[in-house]
């Protein structure tokens, strides 16, 4: 039996060898916070915005660093925190998005954005870590988790940035134009109002999408 991850939202699940050698062989990478992508398999630089286009049938691989309490990288702006008695010493996460048709949501013990309300798309959203052969589901109960959930449930769908930009409950962002030597800067704001603040804003240079 695989072992068990230490944590209340953890799901273990056995798995033939065959099945995790499959995994790992349809596996990639995307850029994150707090990771790093795993060798040989980054392949976002050829293209663009469209990464995502077969999320439903990959994973994607991230080395962590397990030296610090909160590791986890960021993933079209969705924080996953995996902490350090969840990861037991592993150093590399496998993610699987998975999100729902529209009018299903996932059980609360997957859903990422746990403070959805109706109208929000975020129930649909999960990220399933896989640590060796555990698996874990990240959850955040903030506002803002639900809005980039919410975003990311739309970029994963094919919205535009504007029809998202202009959309209540979600995580906006703007390309600024480039000033002199100065690498082209990304406007983020919330498009409706959060008292939360337990996540701060990414890297204002970029993110994920």
């Amino acid at each position: 039996m695989p072992r068990s991850l230490p944590h209340q939202t953890s799901q273990v699940f056995a798995e033939t060898g065959a099945q995790l050698a499959k995994k790992r062989q349809t596996g990639g990478a995307l850029p994150g916070a707090g990771a790093q992508p795993a060798k040989g398999n980054a392949e976002r630089s050829d293209k663009g915005q469209n990464w995502w286009s077969n999320f439903r049938n990959r994973e994607y691989e991230y080395k962590l660093r397990p030296e610090e309490p909160l590791s986890g990288p960021t993933i079209l702006d969705c924080r996953i925190i995996i902490p350090t008695e969840v990861m037991n010493g592993c150093d590399a996460v496998s993610i699987k998005i998975q999100l729902l048709t529209e009018g299903s949501a996932h059980d609360l013990d997957c859903m990422y954005a746990t403070r959805a309300g109706l109208g929000d798309p975020a129930p649909r959203l999960a990220f399933r870590c896989r640590l060796g052969q555990g698996f874990y589901y990240p959850r955040l109960n903030t506002l803002e988790s639900v809005f980039r959930a919410n975003t990311a449930v739309d970029v994963l769908e094919g919205k535009t940035r504007a029809q998202i930009n202009n959309t209540p409950r979600r995580f906006g962002s703007e390309t600024m134009p480039s000033v002199g030597s100065m690498r082209r800067q990304r406007k983020r704001w919330y498009t409706s109002e959060t008292t939360d603040s337990d996540l701060a804003l990414p890297n204002q240079g970029g993110d994920d999408m």
